[in-house]
């Protein structure tokens, strides 16, 4: 599910970032002049109560947030901004989707050597699976030894 809406979210600002950069270029060409859409204009066009919610988060960042983040933040291009968070979405869902993967595959292979081991002591005779209880249990007593769920 988050690998999902880490796809989504990414791929809608990718979208709005493409947006941001054809009005920005057919705004630069009606007016003969090169103009961009800074995060700081675009941001005092949104309503103050959908910020609302930002408000605690910027009073918690407090200098860090006026001195280091706002003046550089708020002068970037809307669609660089966007297209960065777009990318960086998608590429954190592919590395999850790609930790998974080897996770699952390891997982599958535990599976089947237990599998395999299993049907190994129903093969076995009797005398023969004592011994290999036996050795089970050594192998529980080693806590090197022991699978790690």
């Amino acid at each position: 599910m988050a690998r999902l809406l880490s796809r989504f979210i990414g791929l809608i600002s990718l979208t709005a970032a493409l947006t941001y950069f054809i009005y920005d270029g057919a705004r630069s060409f009606m007016n003969q002049t090169v103009q961009i859409s800074s995060v700081g204009s675009t941001w005092e066009n949104i309503p103050k109560s959908w910020l609302a919610w930002l408000q605690p988060v910027i009073e918690r960042l407090g200098d860090v947030w006026y001195r280091d983040i706002q003046p550089y933040f708020l002068k970037q291009p809307v669609w660089l901004v966007l297209a960065i968070v777009g990318a960086v979405l998608i590429w954190a869902k592919e590395e999850v989707s790609a930790r998974a993967r080897r996770r699952e595959a390891l997982h599958n292979r535990v599976g089947d050597l237990e599998k395999t081991v299993a049907e190994l002591k129903n093969a076995v005779d009797p005398p023969l699976q004592k011994r290999l209880k036996a050795i089970e249990r050594k192998l529980e007593q080693m806590p090197q030894m022991r699978r790690v769920a």
